[in-house]
């Protein structure tokens, strides 16, 4: 890192900092000192495996919940998940209404996730975090009328995996799980 670049450390960043680590172990480090998160997107490169993306560091630089979001691209989720990242930062609670500027000109909503989707999806948090269970968010999105998964006449072209403990579990959220989780851990 140049020396014009402050870096942003914390007891967790200093604990890790103390083992022996993987490149990319040390590249997650330097994003997160430098900009106190990292987004991370996973993509199937044959697609056939939903993609998604989430941040890393947030819950423990800013004191905020961790955000995914799955079946945007890349590009999407990393300009929207940075920009909810700010939100959180200053101050704005994401899980109450809606939101918009996000994601073009349609509203999004930011939904808890419940655990054992963490601890399937989001590895690398997972990992920065010691194990240890933390908050996050799901960044849902509408489709282009700005109709939400569970409202009528939802174009389910724009339709996603929906992580919440309360969810009902849908085919595309079963789908979604078998596609990530080790078989021995998936749902029957």
């Amino acid at each position: 890192m140049s020396d014009h670049k402050k870096k942003y450390e914390t007891e967790r960043i200093r604990e890790l900092r103390l083992r022996e680590l993987s490149k990319y172990e040390e590249g997650l480090l330097n994003t997160v000192e430098e900009f106190r998160c990292m987004v991370l997107s996973v993509q199937d490169p044959n697609e056939n495996r939903p993609s998604f993306s989430y941040t890393i560091g947030l819950n423990n630089t800013r004191q905020v919940p961790e955000i995914i979001t799955c079946g945007l691209s890349a590009n999407a989720a990393h300009a929207a998940l940075n920009h909810a990242a700010n939100l959180l930062a200053a101050g704005v609670n994401l899980t109450t209404g809606r939101h918009i500027d996000l994601i073009g000109n349609v509203e999004v909503e930011f939904r808890p996730v419940d655990p054992k989707w963490t601890k399937i999806l989001m590895l690398s948090a997972v990992w920065f975090n010691g194990n240890s269970e933390f908050p996050a968010l799901q960044l849902i999105f509408p489709d282009l009328e700005n109709r939400f998964p569970e409202e009528e006449g939802f174009n389910a072209d724009f339709d996603q995996p929906l992580l919440q403990p309360d969810a009902k579990m849908r085919q595309i959220d079963k789908d979604f799980w078998s596609a990530h989780v080790p078989k021995k851990r998936r749902f029957h």
